[in-house]
């Protein structure tokens, strides 16, 4: 994958899973506090979004972007992991309308 900023090439680590690949093991929390694993997400389709912050412009509308193209999606579910808080991400997606977003 080539990932560009301002038109300059960027050196990524890791190589993007391939399609159909098998989602690795993994636990977070949602936003009522209970623990999530790989299996919860087990015959969804979902799209997950990792970004660092979603209060930085980048993040931000990368979400909105996401967010956007899966209010078009019937029956998908659309997670958000970052390092904010529960709060904070509550906060921004009221401020920006979203409701679909876990």
């Amino acid at each position: 994958m080539n990932v560009t900023m301002h038109g300059d090439p960027l050196t990524t680590v890791g190589e993007a899973p391939e399609v159909g690949a098998q989602l690795p093991d993994f636990k977070l929390h949602n936003n009522a506090g209970q623990t999530l694993t790989t299996a919860d997400f087990k015959g969804q389709t979902t799209l997950i979004s990792v970004i660092p912050n979603i209060n930085t412009s980048v993040c931000s509308v990368q979400t909105k972007h996401f967010n956007a193209d899966a209010d078009k999606v019937p029956n998908i579910r659309f997670v958000t992991i970052s390092t904010n808080t529960t709060a904070e991400q509550a906060d921004w997606c009221a401020a920006e309308g979203v409701t679909k977003m876990e």
